[in-house]
C-alpha cells in the first residue's frame, strides 16, 4: 500500500482510480463505469432520503416508522457506498474535519446520552437526527456535481406547490386526505385545506416548499449576477426558474405561514445582497426591505390571499399561538436556571411542557417543543451545549459566507447555486430558530442537506487550489485509512 503522503488528495482525482497507464483504454472505460456507478449510488441515496423528508407525513401515516427507518437507512447506506469508491475515500483535509467535528461532539455529548425520549422508549426522532448528520457528511464527501440533487429538491418541493394550488381551486379533492388524517390538518381552519396541502400541518407545507424556492432563487441570482455573457441554455434556465419561482411564491402566500414568508423572503434578500455585493450592507438591505413591505401593503388591498397573510401578521402577539409561546419560553428559562451548566437532558422540555402547560387532552400536541431553539438548547444542554450549538451553526454559516465572497474560485454553475442555496437556507434556519423547533423537527434534515452541499463545494474548491496542494505536502490532513 502506498503511504498517505504519496496519494493524490480527494478533490484532485474524482474518478477514484489509479490503475493502468493513460493509454490503457480498457482500464479507462472501467474507471468511467466505476465513477458513474459511484454517483448513481449517491443520487439514488439522496433521492430516497429527500423523498422521505419531503413526504414523511404520508409515508409515516401509510407505512409506519419501521418502513421510514428502512428508507433513510438505505439512503445513508447507498451514499456510504458511493463514498467508498476510489483510493481517496478516507482522505479529508483537517479544515473540513474541523467544520464537522462540532456537530459530532454535540451528538456524542448531548443528543445520545441523557436523552429523555430514548429513556421513554421513543428512539425514532433521535435516529432520524443522527442519520441527518450522517447524510450531511456523506453528501459533502462526494462533491463532483450537485445538479441532480438540487433538481430533486425542486421536484419534491414542486409536489407540495402543485398540491397547494390544486386544493385551492378544487378543495373537494381533499376528502381522501381528510380520511387519511382522520380529520382536518392543523392550520386549515376546517376549510382552507390548501394551506396544509398533502401534509398534516400547514407549517410542514411551508417547510417543504422553502427549499425549492431557495434553489430557484439561487439559480436566478447566480445567472443574473454572472459577469460572463448569458448563454442560450442559461437564459432558458433563468426563464424557467423565474416562472417556477413565481408559482412557488404564490403557493407559499396561500399557505400563510408567517415564519415561512418573513424568514424565507428575508433569506432570499440577504442571499442576493451578499452574493452581488460580497458584503452585508445593512442600510441597503433595510431600504430594500422597507420598499418590499410597502409594495406588499399596497397590493394586499386588492388580493385576498395577501389580506389573509396581513391579518395574521397584525394578530402577532395577540393570538393563542403567540401567547402560548411566551409560556413556553418562560418555562425554558426556568429549566435553564435549574441546571445552567449541562442542562436537563436532550428532549426534556417536552415532558416539562406536558406537566406545566399542556391541557393533557391525550392528543399529539400534549408534548411540544419550546418554539425557540436557542432557549430549548440552553434548557436541555446548558451553557456548554448552547456554546457548542452556536459553534456548529456559526462555523457552517461563516464557511458559506466566505465561499460566496470568493465565488469566482467556484467554476461550475451549479456549485455556485449550491453555495447560495445553502447560505439562504442557513439564514432561514437561524432566523426560524427564534420562533420554531427546527433543530428538533424535519427542518433539521433539510438544513443538514444544505450544509452538506456547501461543505462539498468547499472541499472540492479547497482541495483543487494551489494553496491546498502545499498544505497537503505538509501533511495537514486526516488520513482515516491508517486506522482501518
Amino acid at each position: 500500500m502506498r503511504s498517505a503522503a504519496q496519494r493524490p488528495p480527494a478533490g484532485l482525482n474524482y474518478s477514484g482510480s489509479t490503475r493502468g497507464p493513460v493509454g490503457d483504454s480498457h482500464s479507462k472505460r472501467t474507471d468511467e463505469v466505476l465513477s458513474i456507478k459511484s454517483y448513481d449510488l449517491q443520487h439514488a441515496g439522496c433521492m430516497l432520503f429527500l423523498g422521505y423528508i419531503f413526504l414523511f407525513d404520508i409515508i409515516e401515516k401509510v407505512f409506519g416508522h419501521w418502513f421510514s427507518l428502512g428508507m433513510i437507512m438505505a439512503a445513508a447506506f447507498l451514499c456510504f457506498l458511493a463514498v467508498q469508491k476510489g483510493e481517496d475515500r478516507f482522505m479529508l483535509p483537517k479544515s473540513f474535519c474541523a467544520k464537522v467535528m462540532p456537530w459530532i461532539f454535540f451528538m456524542l455529548l448531548f443528543v445520545i446520552p441523557r436523552n429523555r425520549l430514548c429513556e421513554d422508549g421513543n428512539y425514532w426522532s433521535t435516529i432520524r437526527w443522527i442519520v441527518a448528520l450522517m447524510m450531511m457528511i456523506l453528501v459533502a464527501c462526494k462533491p463532483l456535481t450537485y445538479k441532480r440533487i438540487l433538481g430533486m429538491i425542486v421536484f419534491y418541493a414542486g409536489i407540495h406547490t402543485a398540491a397547494t394550488w390544486i386544493l385551492y381551486f378544487f378543495p373537494i379533492l381533499y376528502k381522501g386526505l381528510y380520511d387519511l388524517w382522520g380529520g382536518w390538518a392543523f392550520g386549515t381552519d376546517d376549510y382552507a385545506v390548501y394551506k396544509a396541502g398533502i401534509t398534516n400541518n400547514y407549517s410542514r407545507s411551508s417547510i417543504a416548499q422553502i427549499p425549492g424556492l431557495f434553489v430557484l432563487a439561487a439559480v436566478i441570482i447566480v445567472i443574473l449576477c454572472s459577469k460572463e455573457a448569458v448563454t442560450r441554455m442559461n437564459a432558458g434556465r433563468l426563464i424557467a426558474a423565474a416562472i417556477a419561482f413565481a408559482v412557488m411564491s404564490g403557493a407559499l402566500v396561500l399557505v400563510a405561514k408567517r415564519s415561512g414568508l418573513l424568514f424565507g423572503m428575508g433569506a432570499i434578500l440577504l442571499g442576493y445582497m451578499v452574493y452581488k455585493y460580497k458584503k452585508i450592507n445593512v442600510v441597503r438591505i433595510a431600504g430594500v426591505g422597507i420598499l418590499l413591505i410597502l409594495v406588499f401593503l399596497a397590493v394586499s388591498r386588492f388580493v385576498t390571499p395577501l389580506q389573509v397573510v396581513l391579518n395574521r401578521f397584525l394578530k402577532l402577539g395577540k393570538d393563542s399561538s403567540t401567547t402560548n409561546r411566551f409560556k413556553m419560553w418562560k418555562l425554558a428559562l426556568e429549566m435553564f436556571l435549574r441546571r445552567p451548566i449541562i442542562g436537563n437532558g436532550w428532549e426534556s422540555f417536552k415532558f416539562e411542557y406536558y406537566l406545566h402547560i399542556s391541557n393533557r387532552s391525550g392528543g399529539a400536541y400534549d408534548y411540544l417543543d419550546a418554539h425557540n431553539v436557542f432557549l430549548q438548547v440552553l434548557a436541555e444542554t446548558g451553557l456548554v451545549g448552547g456554546t457548542l450549538f452556536i459553534t456548529c451553526i456559526g462555523t457552517a454559516f461563516m464557511t458559506a459566507y466566505r465561499l460566496i465572497r470568493s465565488s469566482e474560485r467556484i467554476t461550475m454553475l451549479f456549485d455556485r447555486v449550491a453555495v447560495v442555496y445553502s447560505f439562504m437556507y442557513q439564514i432561514y434556519f437561524i432566523l426560524y430558530c427564534a420562533t420554531g423547533n427546527c433543530l428538533y423537527d424535519i427542518t433539521f434534515t433539510h438544513y443538514m442537506i444544505a450544509v452538506g452541499l456547501m461543505l462539498g463545494v468547499y472541499l472540492k474548491t479547497a482541495m483543487s487550489s494551489k494553496q491546498t496542494r502545499e498544505i497537503y505536502e505538509t501533511n495537514r490532513y486526516f488520513d482515516f485509512s491508517q486506522s482501518i
